[in-house]
């Protein structure tokens, strides 16, 4: 009887960074907060395993309220979204990752360092709170790049970066 190795993925950091971009009008400000954020946990899987995918919430609210845009990078190679790691020869495993307003909708493909714009703030509420809609992450893993990955333990850190439109 064989035992089929594992690999145990972990997305170790869903970092948010906030950023103000230099807008067209002078003197243009905006608080920004955005609450809700968690880490993503992929879990311990087996090579043979279907398609990968986990979905986080977070609210991005401002004052004034406006559009926004969304800016991604990974700690694969070149910035890519992809988990790092396995026994032996260190090698990655690519990750899709989509971003939507809707929970029942997958969501728009976010590339590294390419702006995702259109997306609206929520209201910020007095006490700094973020009140409606969320927005969804969405990370997902091809099964066939997983059966292509060799055992270990797998991690990495997606960056994001929120800033006005």
């Amino acid at each position: 009887m064989s035992v089929m190795p594992k690999l145990k993925l972990q997305l170790v950091n869903l970092c948010w960074f906030l950023a103000v971009c230099v807008t067209p009008h002078p003197g243009y400000s905006a608080t920004i907060v955005i609450v809700d954020m968690q880490d993503i946990q992929l879990g311990t899987v087996t090579p043979t395993a279907n398609l990968l995918r986990h979905r986080a919430r977070f609210c991005v609210a401002m004052r004034p309220r406006g559009p926004y845009q969304i800016i991604g990078l990974g700690t694969g190679t070149n910035g890519n979204f992809a988990l790092t790691g396995g026994e032996g020869v260190a090698s990655d495993i690519p990750m899709d990752v989509f971003i939507s307003n809707r929970p029942q909708r997958r969501g728009r493909t976010l590339h590294p360092n390419i702006p995702l714009s259109g997306f609206r703030a929520q209201r910020l509420r007095p006490d700094g709170e973020c009140r409606g809609r969320r927005t969804f992450i969405t990370v997902q893993i091809d099964p066939s790049d997983l059966a292509a990955a060799t055992a270990g333990q797998y991690s990495g850190s997606l960056y994001l970066t929120v800033a006005p439109q």
